[in-house]
C-alpha cells in the first residue's frame, strides 16, 4: 500500500499529581494510530525525568515495533533511548511518516513542552497533535481552554486530548466554531479535516481593485478571475469576510507586506507575483503571465500634403525604373512587329510616353492586318494601365507612420523612459541581470502609476503584465481609440499566487480548491469574461468610439500633389505662351 504523506505529532502530556494507573489505554491508541497512519518513526519529547516517563518509554520500546528517537534539552534520556540534539528536529522539516510523543510531568512544564511542539508544527503545518491527560490530573477546564487557544493561535488545528480514565475520555475542538469542544469515540474520528466548514468564521482579507484580477462594483460585488477564485473558496468553506481597510496613497504592495508581517492578514483577495516577496505563504501559482513594456503606437505622418514629395529620391527612382521598363517593352514590340532592333528608338519612345508626345514612330508603321496582335497589345496595355492605376492608388492612400518602437535601443533613441511603480523599478535596479534596463527606468508613486494605467495619458513606455494589457486592450478596442500596444520587451516571466500569512493552515486546503477551479476551466472563463462582466456591472463606464476602420477611400486630399503639379505646369505653359506671343510681338515691332 502506498504510504500517506502525513506528519503526525502526538504530545503526550502526563499532567498528574498521584498516578496510580498504567498508560496502557494510551499505548493501545498509539498502536491503532501506527497501523492506521503507517507510522515508521517515533520521536519523543520531554522536559523532565520521572519513573513514569521511563516506564512509558520502555513500554514503547518493547511493545511497539517502531524506531524511537528521543529529543530533549533539559534532561538525560534513559540508556535504551537514542538521544537527538536540539535543533536537528525543530529546525528541519520531517520527510518521514513519524509520530511525535511529548512527555510532561507537572502543569508548570506544560508551557515549555507546548513551545517545543509549536516549534515543530511551525515547520510542519500539517502536523497532528495529541495531549495525554493522566488520571487525577489537576489541569482545570480553564487551563485546557487556554491550551486550546494557544494551539489555535499557533495554527495547530487537528488536536486531540486523551484523558486516561475508565472509560478513557477523548475530545478535540472545532477551530472555526468558537473553539467548541467535541467528544470523540474512536481513532478514525481523531484527525478529521475541519477545514471544510468554517462555520461563519471571519477571515481577514485585503481587497484592492486591479482589473482584470480583482474588481469591486458599487454594490460590493467582487469580480475578476482572482476575485472569483477567492470568493468561491470563502463561500464553499462557509466563511465570512472581515475586510482590512486600505490606506489611500500608499502602495498596495507595501500595505500587503505590512499586514502579512504583522499576521493581521489571513488571505489576500487577489493575486500577486511570486518573484517579489520572501514573506508570507504563497499558494500554488494560479496563473502564468509575462511582464512586458507597452508603448504608444506610431502616429500617421501627413506626407501627401508636402508639395516637395514628388521630388524626393524614391519618386525619381520609380520614374527612372519606369523609363527603362517602357524602353524594353517598346524594343521587344518593335523587334517583333517591324523587325527593327533599335534600342535608341525604343528609349525615345519611352520618353515620348512620359512627356505625353504623340511622335511614337514605331507604332505608326504597324501592319493593320495583324488584328490579333492589336488585340493582344490592347489587352497588354489595358492590364498595364490598370496595374499602374492600382499601384498609384495604393501609393497615394497608404499613410506613412513614425518609426515603431520595438527594442530598448528605439526607446533610448526616442529619448523616452520606461515608467513603472517604484516597487517594480526597485526590483530591476537591484539586479545586475537587468543592467541594460537601468538607464531607461523611472519609478512612479502608486497614485501616479494608477493614473497612467487608467487615463493612458502618458507618452513614455510603461511596464504592464500581459493579463492587465489584455483587459486594457479590450477597453481600447471598445472605444475605438488605440493609445498603447504591447511589445516583445519582457524582462521576466511572472507567476501569480494568492498570499496568506506565514505558515497559514489554509494553504493546502486552498490549493486543493484552486486546482479544482483550474481543471474545471472556470479560471479561464472568468479571465475571458472579465471585460464584459466589468461593463455589465457598471465597474466600467465606456462610450463606443465613432472612429471607422477599414480600407481608405481615394479622395481629392490624396490627389493634392497631382493637382499642384498640374496647376504648376499650367502656369508654366501659360507663361511660355505669353512669352512666345510677346517675343513675336517684339520681333514684328522691330521689323517695322
Amino acid at each position: 500500500m502506498k504510504r500517506n504523506v502525513l506528519i503526525i505529532i502526538i504530545s503526550l502530556s502526563l499532567i498528574l499529581t498521584e498516578i496510580s494507573a498504567s498508560p496502557q489505554n494510551f499505548l493501545n491508541i498509539l498502536s491503532q494510530i501506527r497501523d492506521q497512519f503507517e507510522i515508521d518513526l517515533f520521536v519523543t519529547v520531554g522536559t523532565q525525568n520521572s519513573p513514569l516517563s521511563d516506564q512509558l518509554l520502555q513500554e514503547l520500546e518493547q511493545n511497539l515495533s517502531v524506531q524511537i528517537i528521543h529529543y530533549s534539552n533539559l534532561w538525560i534520556a534513559p540508556k535504551y533511548i537514542n538521544p537527538y540534539h536540539h535543533g536537528d528536529i525543530v529546525l528541519s522539516k520531517f520527510k518521514r511518516n513519524f509520530l511525535l510523543i511529548g512527555i510532561i510531568d507537572g502543569i508548570t512544564a506544560k508551557d515549555a513542552l507546548s513551545k517545543q511542539i509549536f516549534a515543530l508544527t511551525y515547520r510542519n503545518p500539517m502536523a497532528k497533535v495529541i495531549y495525554f491527560l493522566a488520571e487525577n490530573t489537576t489541569m482545570t477546564t480553564t487551563a485546557i481552554q487556554a491550551l486550546i487557544r494557544k494551539c489555535f493561535d499557533s495554527d495547530v488545528v487537528d488536536v486531540v486530548f486523551f484523558q486516561n480514565q475508565h472509560p478513557p475520555q477523548m475530545f478535540t475542538y472545532h477551530p472555526f466554531n468558537d473553539l467548541k469542544i467535541i467528544k470523540l469515540k474512536k481513532v478514525s474520528d481523531f484527525f478529521e479535516n475541519r477545514l471544510m466548514n468554517f462555520n461563519k468564521y471571519p477571515l481577514r482579507v485585503f481587497k484592492y481593485n486591479l482589473p482584470p484580477r480583482v474588481m469591486e462594483s458599487h454594490e460590493g460585488e467582487i469580480m475578476g478571475y482572482a476575485g472569483h477564485l477567492v470568493t468561491s473558496y470563502i463561500q464553499k468553506r462557509n466563511a465570512t469576510v472581515e475586510v482590512i481597510p486600505r490606506r489611500e496613497g500608499v502602495s498596495t504592495y507595501e500595505q500587503i507586506m505590512d499586514k502579512i508581517v504583522t499576521r493581521h492578514l489571513d488571505m489576500l483577495c487577489g493575486v500577486l507575483p511570486m518573484f517579489q516577496y520572501d514573506i508570507g505563504e504563497p499558494s500554488y501559482p494560479v496563473l502564468y503571465e509575462k511582464f512586458c513594456v507597452m508603448v504608444r503606437p506610431p502616429k500617421v505622418i501627413p506626407v501627401y500634403r508636402n508639395f516637395l514629395q514628388p521630388f524626393e529620391e524614391n519618386v525619381w527612382i520609380a520614374v527612372i525604373c519606369g523609363t527603362f521598363y517602357i524602353a524594353i517593352v517598346a524594343y521587344i514590340v518593335g523587334a517583333i512587329v517591324n523587325g527593327r532592333k533599335d534600342i535608341s528608338a525604343a528609349f525615345i519612345t519611352s520618353i515620348c510616353f512620359i512627356i505625353a508626345r504623340g511622335e511614337v514612330g514605331i507604332f505608326y508603321n504597324l501592319n493593320r492586318r495583324l488584328c490579333v496582335l492589336y488585340v493582344f497589345l490592347f489587352l497588354l496595355g489595358f492590364m498595364l494601365s490598370n496595374m499602374y492605376c492600382a499601384l498609384l492608388t495604393t501609393f497615394l492612400t497608404t499613410p506613412s507612420y513614425e518609426r515603431e518602437i520595438k527594442t530598448l535601443a528605439d526607446i533610448a533613441a526616442a529619448g523616452l523612459k520606461i515608467v513603472g511603480e517604484q516597487v517594480e523599478v526597485n526590483y530591476l535596479t537591484k539586479r545586475d541581470f537587468y543592467k541594460k534596463y537601468h538607464p531607461l527606468l523611472k519609478g512612479l508613486s502608486p497614485t501616479e502609476y494608477m493614473n497612467v494605467k487608467n487615463n493612458l495619458n502618458n507618452t513614455n513606455p510603461a511596464f504592464i503584465s500581459t493579463d492587465s494589457f489584455g483587459f486594457l486592450n479590450e477597453v481600447q478596442k471598445y472605444q475605438n481609440d488605440i493609445k498603447f500596444q504591447i511589445t516583445n520587451i519582457c524582462p521576466f516571466d511572472i507567476y501569480f499566487s494568492v498570499f496568506f500569512k506565514d505558515e497559514s493552515i489554509l494553504i493546502e486546503n486552498f490549493n486543493s480548491h484552486a486546482l479544482l477551479v483550474q481543471q474545471s476551466g472556470l479560471l479561464n472563463y472568468w479571465k475571458t469574461n472579465a471585460f464584459f462582466e466589468a461593463l455589465r456591472s457598471g465597474f466600467l463606464h465606456l462610450e463606443r468610439g465613432s472612429t471607422e476602420f477599414g480600407p481608405v477611400q481615394l479622395t481629392l486630399v490624396h490627389l493634392q500633389v497631382a493637382f499642384y503639379i498640374l496647376l504648376s505646369g499650367l502656369a508654366v505653359s501659360i507663361s511660355v505662351f505669353i512669352a512666345e506671343h510677346l517675343y513675336n510681338y517684339l520681333i514684328k515691332c522691330s521689323k517695322r
